[in-house]
């Protein structure tokens, strides 16, 4: 049975870097090329204004986005991927960010320009609506049941990392998830605009505080940096000659375990992410949808710091299934004294932003399923899993969720990559308002 579950997971993460490959020829590798883009965007949206009570501008949109994409998983998923799938399972994490980056640009693209036509009010932003393009109506609703419940799932695993994170300093597992369900209640109650508040304040102030920490532990071990690169490439695409089955099987064991991890960490080709971005307030579907690649990208460089610390430490040689202690570890080695708050306090800020945004977003698949009436229900549904979780094993959820993932992965990736071959024109680069004069 496991042999079963493994393989299917397998399959489906390969589905997802097949079809975020084909959207990168498609789009003649968008990713890249619109970079400079970019920055005007970003910039342009900064200065502006918003024009709506139900809509946000298009930079909070995207921090939106990146609060459920940057979370405890960057800290935590390349630990468990290198355990479980080698050094070469963050050749995976570089694939799924270089290639995800296209797949979230069309999906981003495709949600703005098949968005919700109810009014801005009632409005119920996702990937759904695009997914009557190619399916009929019932597949949509099956995805977004899927959806709603790998969300839930989500934040509860989040809720389970962080209660492990403050258990060794006495706080209990109830009370961590207690003030966690209730902070999330109050902001998600709140709307997007609410939600993208919150975000914009918290998404740059972790990334950069995070992201330092990484950059200046690999500085102290700058001399082991390119032997652990040279480590991960043979790792992934020259397996040691044990046979050439032995040989493979290492190779897909790596695959398996750095794709999954890092297509959940930063949701390309999943649709999820898709949701906030339908609430920007902008005239050019394209334009958010550059904007969106921001997010795969900090995601990508988050996780491969992580993952280029675990391995420049060898903390994946020590690791008994408490990925946080291992970590902890690493931080009071760098960070005398004050490591395990910089860790406990990044932790803490990365859980934050994701459970609020996961919330956010599974009420909007609920929305779709029973309408915004019922929105309450959701909220406490929500709620219950974030609180239940804190108090369960961490390898309970370490699995689960990667499981979940495939009836919301399967029929996504196949109706993107239908949408960008059928709909090719429409996301082109030449249709932002770089091109055609429209604001952001």
């Amino acid at each position: 049975m496991i042999a079963l579950q493994e393989t299917i997971m397998l399959m489906s993460v390969l589905l997802l870097l097949l079809g975020s490959i084909l959207i990168s020829f498609k789009t003649r590798f968008i990713q890249f090329r619109a970079i400079p883009h970019m920055f005007t965007l970003l910039r342009q949206s900064f200065s502006s204004t918003e024009q709506s009570a139900y809509t946000v501008k298009a930079h909070k949109a995207l921090f939106s986005a990146m609060a459920t994409t940057i979370g405890i998983s960057n800290i935590t998923g390349p630990l468990i991927a290198i355990h479980y799938g080698g050094p070469g399972a963050l050749f995976g994490y570089f694939l799924a960010t270089i290639f995800g980056s296209a797949a979230t640009f069309a999906e981003v693209t495709f949600a703005l320009k098949f968005k919700d036509p109810a009014p801005e009010k009632d409005r119920i932003g996702g990937p759904m609506h695009y997914l009557k393009k190619v399916y009929p109506a019932f597949v949509p609703m099956l995805y977004s049941f899927f959806g709603a419940v790998l969300i839930v799932i989500w934040s509860g695993s989040q809720s389970n990392r962080l209660a492990s994170i403050m258990s060794p300093y006495n706080i209990p597992n109830w009370l961590c998830g207690g003030l966690l369900s209730l902070f999330t209640l109050f902001v998600v109650i709140g709307g997007i605009k609410r939600v993208s508040t919150v975000a914009e304040k918290l998404v740059p102030f972790m990334f950069l505080l995070y992201a330092g920490t990484m950059i200046w532990i690999l500085g102290c071990n700058i001399s082991s940096i390119p032997g652990v690169i040279g480590l991960v490439l043979s790792s992934a695409l020259y397996p040691k000659a044990l046979g050439i089955g032995a040989a493979l099987g290492s190779a897909m064991q790596a695959l398996r375990w750095g794709l999954s991890k890092a297509f959940m960490c930063n949701e390309s080709g999943i649709g999820t992410s898709t949701i906030p971005h339908s609430m920007a307030d902008t005239e050019n579907p394209v334009d958010q949808g550059i904007l969106s690649i921001v997010s795969v990208y900090s995601n990508g460089l988050l996780c491969l710091l992580s993952g280029l610390v675990v391995l420049v430490t060898n903390a994946h040689l020590a690791y008994d299934n408490d990925s946080l202690g291992a970590i902890t570890k690493i931080f009071a080695h760098y960070f005398p004294f004050v490591g395990p708050s910089i860790l406990i306090f990044s932790a803490t800020l990365f859980v934050i932003t994701t459970v609020i945004g996961n919330s956010y977003n599974g009420s909007q698949f609920y929305a779709y399923l029973f309408g915004k009436k019922g929105l309450y229900i959701y909220y406490a549904i929500n709620a219950i899993s974030i609180f239940s979780f804190a108090c369960m094993s961490v390898d309970f959820t370490t699995h689960i969720e990667d499981y979940l993932m495939v009836p919301v992965i399967v029929p996504h990736i196949i109706g993107i990559v239908i949408l960008t071959f059928r709909y090719h024109s429409l996301i082109t680069l030449k249709h932002s308002s770089q091109h055609c004069g429209g604001q952001p």
